[in-house]
């Protein structure tokens, strides 16, 4: 049987912490724990066989869905002080713009989704 996950990404020491949690449908509503700043769907096959739970990889992984602000070249360098470390990583990384979060400024690739509020999402392009 397929069964739906959402995946939710939280600030670390060092590198981001996930969790994961089994969700009813793809289609329902997604409320983002406390201190999460993201999440992405994905399914996984699951099957008992003789009474042991047998779980395949994730697959079909939806985009990341983030809170947080998305800030351009001239914004960061217009309200992020000392900005010059994000500035050089976008221009050597070719990141066009930028996710502030929790977790800091992270690049947000072409699929990810920004929510701007609740309910209220917006493709990054």
């Amino acid at each position: 049987m397929i069964k739906n996950y959402v995946e939710f990404i939280y600030a670390g020491t060092f590198l981001s912490e996930s969790s994961t949690e089994a969700i009813g449908s793809r289609n329902q509503e997604i409320v983002m724990p406390e201190g999460a700043y993201g999440y992405r769907l994905f399914d996984r096959v699951e099957h008992t066989i003789d009474g042991e739970l047998l779980v395949g990889k994730g697959k079909n992984y939806s985009a990341w869905h983030y809170k947080g602000e998305v800030y351009d070249a001239e914004r960061v360098e217009r309200e992020v002080p000392n900005s010059s470390v994000l500035l050089s990583n976008m221009r050597i990384n070719g990141w066009s713009k930028v996710l502030k979060c929790n977790q800091g400024f992270i690049p947000l690739r072409d699929n990810d989704v920004v929510i701007r509020k609740e309910g209220d999402m917006e493709v990054k392009k």
